[in-house]
């Protein structure tokens, strides 16, 4: 049968997007009688639960913490704003102001809301093309998600003798984590010519630790082997098109890259090339009184921007419900596709008192130069933080005078 339930605010997930959002609206003045979450999983935290590393809170608490302090932090001030929510609980369709579920405890579900509030976060996916000739022995290969999960839930290593592909700061921090548990790092492949992280403490790590990392390399060959009782992998690399050299190993690391959970929508609002929801500069999605955070709409380099984030949007549902950004034309940010895979916000407002934008970019290559252009003039008065392939540019607007009417980012 089910039944039906109406609240002013839902918000579907449950990880670090979704809670601070609660939160964050609650000391906006919301009552937490008007907010919902809804989780898919049978826990509160997305891949708070499971991240290894202790880079959290620097920005919230001014000093590093762990991703196991950063959510219980967030669950013990939602459970103290008394914030109600609903887990092992999946999407099954949104129409117009309603939201369908199924709820493991409680069936099939009706929700009607006033605001709803997208923090579906983002799915891990295997990037195997670059790195692998052949894959054909698949079940040797571990994504890195994978592997943190079975160290951080069940206190296992996959394997104490693994090969990692990829040098991102997430791929050496694995291998990092791999040896403090015990475990031995066999060897770590890069396909380009440099190594992509730019942390270097994990460099400097992988240096005293004697961890070899192969640049202009490739997997050409996987084949199981034994020595004793003890199943191996011979992997055969690539190196410059020109060298080889095997390497044994228990377990392949693969790199992963996340892309938006929100297939679910069904074209419910406007999403790009990536799956991501485009959102304009207040957070707000294609439809009026629908809103976006966390990685359903944008690839966050840390989690504290989420958290500082959730600040800004619950400002934006309370304007939104006093009625004070609903009118607001939305101005495109143009943009070479070709140089640049996820842009973030899409939209800006041409609000005049804009003071300060900031705008998130995934490069498909590294840049050096960074071009803005506002109205077809160039626009100087902006800075630039670089993460790896991802670029965070904010620009200073105050002495900017002008209606906004176009912007453009260009990259060479």
């Amino acid at each position: 049968m089910g039944f039906f339930i109406f609240k002013k605010i839902l918000i579907i997930g449950g990880g670090i997007a979704g809670l601070s959002s609660a939160i964050s609206l609650c000391k906006k003045g919301f009552s937490s009688n008007d907010i919902f979450i809804l989780e898919r999983e049978a826990e509160l935290g997305g891949t708070l639960k499971y991240n290894l590393d202790g880079n959290y809170g620097l920005i919230t608490f001014d000093s590093f913490v762990t991703s196991y302090e950063f959510l219980n932090f967030l669950i013990e001030d939602l459970e103290s704003l008394k914030v109600e929510y609903l887990l092992n609980t999946c999407v099954t369709s949104i129409n117009d102001k309603k939201v369908s579920v199924i709820s493991k405890d409680l069936g099939k579900i009706d929700i009607e809301f006033e605001i709803l509030i997208i923090a579906t976060g983002s799915k891990q996916i295997l990037n195997l093309h670059s790195y692998i000739y052949d894959d054909n022995i698949l079940k040797s290969l571990s994504t890195g998600v994978f592997f943190q999960k079975n160290i951080s839930i069940n206190g296992l290593l996959l394997s104490k003798d693994i090969l990692i592909t990829g040098t991102s700061s997430r791929e050496l921090f694995l291998a990092k984590r791999t040896i403090l548990e015990g475990g031995s790092v066999k060897g770590i492949i890069e396909k380009g010519d440099k190594i992509v992280s730019n942390d270097l403490g994990l460099i400097n790590f992988m240096k005293v630790n004697k961890v070899n990392i192969y640049l202009n390399s490739v997997i050409e060959k996987i084949t199981k082997t034994h020595l004793g009782f003890q199943n191996y992998l011979d992997v055969l690399i690539n190196i410059n098109s020109k060298n080889h050299k095997n390497i044994l190993c228990g377990k392949i690391i693969c790199p992963f890259k996340y892309l938006p959970e929100t297939k679910f929508l069904n074209n419910y609002v406007e999403t790009g090339d990536l799956n991501e929801i485009t959102i304009n500069d207040k957070f707000m999605t294609s439809k009026k009184g629908i809103f976006s955070i966390g990685n359903s709409c944008n690839l966050y380099t840390n989690t504290d921007s989420i958290y500082v984030d959730s600040d800004y949007l619950a400002q934006s549902v309370l304007d939104f419900v006093n009625g004070k950004n609903n009118e607001l034309d939305n101005i495109e940010i143009c943009y070479d596709k070709k140089e640049i895979k996820l842009i973030t916000p899409k939209y800006i407002t041409n609000k005049k008192d804009q003071k300060h934008l900031i705008i998130l970019l995934s490069q498909k290559n590294i840049s050096k130069n960074i071009k803005v252009m506002i109205n077809n003039e160039e626009f100087f008065d902006f800075r630039v933080l670089r993460f790896e392939n991802y670029i965070e540019i904010l620009l200073n607007l105050e002495l900017y005078l002008n209606e906004i009417n176009k912007v453009n980012i260009l990259l060479n």
